[in-house]
C-alpha cells in the first residue's frame, strides 16, 4: 500500500502559529470599524411624526483651513454617539427648544459652536458650516430662512 502514505511531519501547525500575530491585529483593526455605524440619534421625547429632523452638511464649506465634516456631537447635553461610533449625520428631536454642540475638525485645528433651535413638528432643519468651522447656522430646509442662534 505504497499510496496510501500517511505524513506525519505535518508543518501546518508551524505555518498556523505564524498566522496567528496577523489575525490578532486584523480583528484589532477591524472590529473597531465594525462598531462605527452611523445610524440616526433620536433625542428623548422624539415621538415618530412630531419630531423635526435636523441635517449636518456633510462638508464644511472651505477656506484657508480646508474642508471637512461638521458634527453634532451632543444635544441637550447629551452624546449623539455611542462609544466607538461616529457622529451621526441625522438627529430627530421633539418640538421646542434644543441646544446643540457643534464640532470641525481639519488637521490639528478644531472648532466647536453652540447653537440652539426652536424646533417645530414636521420641519427639516439642516445644519450649515463655513469659514472652515468658525461658523455655524441652521436653516429650515436646505435653503430656507437661517433659524436658531448661539448659545452662550
Amino acid at each position: 500500500m505504497k499510496w496510501l502514505r500517511i505524513n506525519n511531519n505535518f508543518s501546518g501547525i508551524h505555518k498556523m502559529k505564524s498566522v496567528k500575530p496577523w489575525a490578532v491585529i486584523a480583528l484589532a483593526l477591524l472590529l473597531p470599524a465594525c462598531a462605527m455605524t452611523k445610524v440616526a440619534y433620536v433625542a428623548p421625547g422624539a415621538v415618530r411624526g412630531q419630531q423635526a429632523q435636523i441635517l449636518a452638511e456633510p462638508i464644511c464649506q472651505p477656506d484657508s483651513f480646508g474642508s471637512g465634516p461638521v458634527e453634532i456631537v451632543a444635544i441637550d447635553g447629551l452624546r449623539t454617539a455611542q462609544m466607538l461610533s461616529m457622529p451621526n449625520p441625522v438627529s430627530y428631536v421633539p418640538p421646542g427648544e434644543h441646544k446643540f454642540t457643534i464640532f470641525h475638525a481639519v488637521g490639528t485645528v478644531s472648532f466647536t459652536g453652540h447653537l440652539k433651535l426652536n424646533a417645530r413638528p414636521n420641519v427639516g432643519y439642516v445644519l450649515h458650516c463655513a469659514g472652515g468651522g468658525s461658523r455655524f447656522w441652521f436653516t429650515e430646509g436646505e435653503n430656507g430662512p437661517v433659524v436658531g442662534g448661539i448659545d452662550f
